[in-house]
């Protein structure tokens, strides 16, 4: 039986969930609020949405959740199971090994997670911009055909969405936890080897796990990781110290040389919560700001920010670069 994927039912409702949302309906008030981000692009991070009843799920979050059978060809039946197919379905593809490998990419399975997001295939990320003019595109991008009902209905609306880059991310960020669980590691084996000198102690598969950073060390079965910055300029780089294991690696977790959006992506580890309803009960704090802009308004977006500064479907999903064109083809399969 279809279920379909719950949105916010009202204005109020969706208002409740965040620091501020905003409506605006005519060009002066867009120019204000755009106007004021661009002032300050550089302290948040920006994501597009083009209907404002849309709740903010992950792409593998929307299709296990609609039984959609991209998810359910791949045979598993948990959810979890079907990332790990995913990724090491992407791992396997020769054209990403060989991209991964020219540009000495690191591999591990939150690049793969990025590539995957990025190139349309199901992930449980989602991508923010630096930019506020490429979050407008992209709340504009792929709108469907509309027509005002003159109901101030979200649907006649489209959402940009905003986060402070400088926010309390509660110890979680991707490198925070792998640094966070080397020192339990090193701390463990400390342990056990003052308890019993003699013990062999096989380290092989946990210095891999670090090394390579491994989805299933994140999963919750393992621990309380409800959402993960990765990547980005200020937040892509882990450093590993085990001093019981002589192991000592540093390295980027994702590279700038993966064409993206300018930006970072977040990783949401739950099954069907979304990215605002997770952070607002772990961080017991409301991060996100809201921008519903009246759909009417699109004209105006694209002529006053986007034709101006040359943001297109082509620029922004590289249209024409021959390595991005040749993945495009590759995670299309997928």
């Amino acid at each position: 039986m279809f279920v379909p994927l719950p949105q916010y039912a009202s204005p109020s409702d969706k208002d409740s969930r965040y620091r501020q949302s905003l409506y605006i309906d005519n060009e002066q008030d867009l120019k204000k609020e755009i106007d004021n981000l661009l002032a300050h692009n550089d302290e948040f991070i920006y994501r597009g949405v083009y209907d404002a009843r849309y709740k903010m799920f992950s792409s593998s979050q929307r299709l296990w959740f609609l039984d959609d059978p991209r998810m359910l060809r791949l045979g598993c039946t948990n959810y979890y199971d079907t990332i790990e197919c995913l990724i090491k379905l992407a791992a396997n593809q020769p054209d990403v090994q060989q991209y991964i490998q020219q540009n000495n990419l690191p591999f591990n399975d939150f690049l793969i997670l990025a590539m995957l997001q990025h190139f349309g295939s199901p992930s449980p990320m989602l991508d923010f911009s630096n930019s506020v003019l490429k979050g407008l595109f992209f709340a504009i991008d792929n709108m469907p055909a509309w027509t005002d009902k003159g109901t101030n209905n979200l649907d006649d609306y489209v959402s940009l969405y905003y986060i402070s880059r400088d926010i309390d991310w509660v110890n979680c960020t991707a490198q925070r936890v792998m640094e966070n669980a080397a020192g339990d590691i090193d701390r463990l084996i400390k342990q056990s080897r003052e308890a019993n000198p003699s013990l062999p102690i096989d380290t092989k598969e946990v210095e891999d796990n670090i090394r390579f950073l491994r989805y299933h060390q994140f999963r919750p079965e393992f621990g309380n990781i409800f959402f993960l910055p990765v990547g980005g300029p200020d937040a892509g780089r882990v450093n590993i110290n085990i001093p019981a294991l002589n192991f000592h690696c540093d390295y980027l977790i994702v590279n700038d040389r993966l064409i993206s959006q300018e930006g970072l992506f977040i990783f949401n580890n739950t099954k069907d919560i979304p990215l605002v309803e997770v952070m607002n009960s772990v961080c017991r704090v409301q991060y996100f700001h809201c921008i519903n802009i009246r759909k009417h308004l699109v004209p105006e977006i694209v002529s006053r920010y986007l034709q101006p500064n040359s943001i297109t479907h082509n620029s922004v999903y590289c249209i024409g670069h021959a390595a991005s064109d040749q993945l495009q083809l590759v995670f299309d399969g997928i």
